[in-house]
């Protein structure tokens, strides 16, 4: 057996949509099962990547929807792959349809529930996932919805560190940390707007080289000084620094899983409108605070939240045990072992 995915290549969304794929691919390899990538270049292949798909085919041109899926169809069959993963947005009815004609099983990434499903599977670990939600949208008695944090696809080293572990009732240490693409400004928002925060408490701030705003960050820390702020360029152990930190500044996208699962409490900031309903689930679960769209969210407003949080231990230790209990890091080897009809997905 083999699979093939198909993922979006674009700077913007493309690197939290290649990291679940890579995540996903390793736990088929587990089962014994090849993987092929469509879609990102050459030169986001790494060297782990090399053990895990057996071949990279760039894709980044996209005329029509059926056009894309027909030359997937054709590489599928080519490589011999039998299962499709698609997670991209651009993916819709058409392209659906053209899958179902090439009598390919697929599974289907989904965050908005706003479409017609044909897929054997769909995938939305959102935290606002549920089947009443998805019902509507099916189309196939065949398809499966797998909806919820519990298929939370998280990389393996989240699963290592949970059990180390340990709640703080004071606040050291603050992590800043907004995705691996553009982050829209909010990490330089958090600094300013906190600024009095880090005269005792330290920011841990995470950031990829290819940040737009890295600069400008650089720039304003270096006016700042005095002030405790640690910046980390590309840091290869994000987990451990999770484990180190009391409270989190974060996204809405695939952070909160990760911080959820390391029972980090957290304050969300929209970044994009693709997070709105993730964000807001995971306010109403218990397990974050959610301060809206960050052009709507005021410096006050976040300066007030995060000293609350900071003084109130009781409700940072609800939010950490709310998030553990919701995202336990297996959900990479529960979706690989339902796609190999090892396992049947529980109703959400």
């Amino acid at each position: 057996m083999k699979v093939i995915f198909r993922t979006d290549a674009s700077p913007i969304v493309g690197y939290g949509h290649l990291m679940r794929c890579r995540v996903l691919a390793n736990a088929l390899i587990d089962l014994g099962v090849a993987c092929v990538m469509v879609g990102p270049p050459p030169s986001e292949r790494t060297e782990a990547d090399a053990g895990v798909f057996d071949a990279w085919l760039e894709q980044s041109e996209w005329s029509t929807a059926g056009d894309d899926a027909r030359t997937l169809a054709a590489l599928a069959n080519k490589y011999g792959c039998g299962v499709a993963v698609l997670d991209d947005y651009r993916v819709d009815l058409d392209y659906q349809k053209v899958m179902l004609e090439a009598g390919l099983k697929w599974l289907q990434f989904d965050t908005f529930a706003d479409q017609k499903m044909l897929a054997d599977w769909v995938l939305s670990a959102n935290a606002a996932a549920r089947h009443e939600r998805y019902e509507p949208l099916r189309e196939r008695s065949e398809t499966l919805f797998l909806l919820g944090p519990k298929y939370a696809l998280l990389r393996s080293e989240f699963i290592e560190w949970k059990p180390r572990h340990r709640f703080s009732e004071n606040v050291q240490k603050i992590l800043l940390t907004f995705g691996g693409g553009d982050d829209r400004g909010a990490t330089l928002f958090c600094l300013t707007a906190l600024t009095h925060v880090w005269e005792s408490i330290e920011a841990v701030v995470l950031l990829r080289s290819s940040s737009p705003h890295l600069m400008a960050i650089h720039d304003w820390v270096s006016k700042n000084q005095g002030l405790r702020i640690n910046i980390r360029v590309d840091e290869p152990e994000i987990a451990r620094r999770m484990n180190e930190a009391d409270l989190a500044l974060i996204a809405g996208g695939m952070t909160t899983f990760e911080v959820a699962s390391m029972g980090l409490p957290a304050i969300i900031l929209q970044i994009a409108d693709n997070q709105a309903l993730n964000s807001r689930a995971w306010d109403e679960l218990g397990a974050a605070k959610f301060m809206g769209s960050l052009e709507n969210v005021k410096g006050d407003d976040l300066r007030q939240s995060v000293q609350l949080l900071i003084e109130d231990s009781a409700q940072r230790r609800s939010m950490s045990e709310v998030g553990k209990s919701l995202v336990d890091g297996l959900g990479s080897k529960r979706v690989a072992n339902i796609l190999m009809n090892k396992e049947m997905p529980e109703e959400s």
